[in-house]
């Protein structure tokens, strides 16, 4: 797990047993703590605090690292429930997250197709796509930077890359047969030149930058009318 000190100032480490060892370490920060599943997730949190942004703009900031950098466990077409805390107002807020049941996702649609159980992957078990709408909420009611600054590093790493490690290539390994068999689009991203990536080799998603770059100059078109327009428009 990620984790950064607050900005400007080095961090805490207390040892939990034996003195001075431990494998949870405290951090503690001034001015801001962001963590994260991947640290370059939580390396583009603290460059959002950095430019000014507030606690929410890094945590969809890093919301959208993950959707590139950890696919087996986030993803733009996924459900991200959020529970927020602003201080400043007081309000403590839960966005719901969860997308809904596609019209044609019925008990008669199932039972047609010879389905008794909905399937735990694949297409048929989706709902319709509410990721992006909670972080874009976020963001409207609490956020403070632009969509285009708070997708920057999210759209470097799709477009320019990032090594890939161990647990992701143990994902990719593990479903190689089904996606060459039943996905092919998630062949044609996941397994670059027909093959599973090494370890360390620069891993790109090229269509998750295009679909970034777009979100961003929906908002740009309409930034004009005003910042929330400018997220509706995305």
């Amino acid at each position: 797990m990620g984790r950064a000190s607050g900005i400007g100032e080095p961090s805490q480490v207390f040892g939990t047993g034996r003195e001075g060892f431990t494998t949870r370490p405290v951090v503690t920060g001034r001015y801001g703590v962001v963590t994260a599943g991947h640290y370059l997730a939580a390396a583009a949190g603290m460059e959002i605090l950095r430019a000014g942004g507030n606690a929410i703009d890094a945590g969809v900031a890093m919301g959208f690292c993950l959707a590139v950098l950890e696919p087996q466990s986030n993803g733009i077409g996924g459900e991200s429930p959020i529970l927020i805390h602003h201080a400043r107002s007081g309000r403590t807020v839960a966005i719901n997250g969860q997308g809904t049941a596609p019209a044609a996702a019925t008990i008669e649609r199932f039972r047609s197709l010879g389905i008794s159980l909905i399937p735990g992957d694949g297409l048929l078990a989706a709902t319709v796509p509410s990721q992006v709408s909670n972080w874009l909420l976020a963001l409207a009611e609490f956020g403070t930077l632009s969509l285009r600054q708070v997708l920057a590093p999210a759209l470097d790493l799709a477009r320019n890359g990032f090594g890939m490690y161990h647990g992701l290539r143990r994902c990719i390994a593990a479903n190689e047969e089904r996606y060459r068999e039943e996905w092919p689009g998630s062949a044609a991203v996941y397994l670059p030149e027909g093959r599973v990536p090494e370890w360390g080799d620069r891993f790109r998603n090229p269509q998750w930058a295009d679909t970034f770059e777009l979100l961003a100059r929906a908002e740009q078109e309409a930034a004009g009318r005003g910042r929330a327009a400018g997220l509706d428009a995305a």
